[in-house]
């Protein structure tokens, strides 16, 4: 019960009658909409038997509340709490129209494919698992880009990063997860406001010196901070960016810049982050280095 304890906030008995949902590996969501129970699952979606009384639900959220030092009441009428296993969120009955709501989602806990699955589920080819080596080996910057399969490659890269090489996990949009995924290496992980981020990050990066900083951050407020971090400790850098192509990515996050400077801005990411690596829904379509103007193709997928 200790595991559970840690990940879940409440006891067993705490729970009540949402227990057995809770603990259920197939279970996805439990909702309480003010009149029926919903319960998710990987077979579908269903209606409980269980309804939660008023009673019930006045505990339970003094309790979560207490847990988390939130408040939840009319003037604070709904309450989110988040953290690695569980994201709870609850609809004061104030403005609730049937009662008060509640909704507790399972997070998927963090997973990354192996290079054997990459290869076999045709998300690249033996080739371009030797050249993601090679680049996290020779220490040289990358940035992926695509809708589909982004974060998951780099989730995939951190393996070949060796345990002596620490490494800093700027969070964004989407998490990474990379320290629950690399226990036995010396990870931090931290989420950064963008209006500091250039300054937050030195400061943080002259104290822990990184040799990675990896983000999953698509701000470009954050991007020029971890690119200035990265100059002044000499750091190697890792983004997971989700756009389709370079210039809707840039676009994307420096929306305040003109023409001109977005040019630049792409320059300048060209020297930050060399290698740039192309995903979409059917896997890795492309890896190039840039050199200065240069550019040279090192891998694209075969369309044989």
């Amino acid at each position: 019960m200790s595991d559970f304890k840690e990940d879940y906030l409440l006891s067993r008995l705490e729970y009540g009658v949402l227990f057995p949902y809770i603990m259920k590996d197939d279970v996805k969501q439990i909702y309480w909409n003010g009149r029926n129970l919903t319960i998710e699952s990987d077979q579908g979606k269903e209606f409980a038997k269980e309804r939660l009384s008023e009673s019930f639900l006045e505990r339970f959220s003094l309790l979560i509340c207490n847990r988390c030092v939130k408040k939840f009441n009319p003037e604070n009428s709904i309450f989110e709490y988040e953290n690695k296993t569980l994201y709870i969120q609850m609809i004061h009955e104030s403005v609730a129209g049937a009662g008060t709501t509640l909704l507790i989602r399972k997070k998927e806990r963090p997973s990354r494919p192996d290079a054997k699955s990459l290869v076999e589920s045709g998300f690249c080819d033996e080739s371009a698992i030797g050249l993601l080596k090679d680049i996290i080996h020779e220490e040289v910057s990358f940035l992926i880009y695509g809708y589909n399969g982004a974060d998951k490659l780099m989730r995939f890269m951190t393996r070949y990063i060796p345990p002596e090489s620490r490494m800093l996990s700027v969070e964004g949009g989407s998490k990474l997860e990379i320290q629950a995924l690399n226990p036995d290496k010396d990870v931090t992980e931290l989420t950064i406001d963008p209006e500091n981020a250039g300054i937050s990050l030195q400061k943080i990066c002259r104290g822990i010196d990184p040799k990675w900083i990896l983000s999953c951050n698509s701000d470009g407020r954050v991007i020029r901070g971890i690119v200035e971090a990265m100059e002044e400790r000499d750091a190697c850098g890792g983004l997971s960016i989700k756009r389709s192509d370079e210039d809707e990515m840039i676009e994307s996050m420096f929306p305040w810049e003109s023409f001109g400077k977005l040019s630049a801005i792409k320059l300048a990411l060209y020297r930050a982050f060399p290698i740039r690596i192309s995903v979409d829904k059917s896997g890795i379509s492309r890896i190039v280095h840039h050199d200065r103007q240069k550019k040279e193709l090192l891998y694209e997928r075969s369309l044989a």
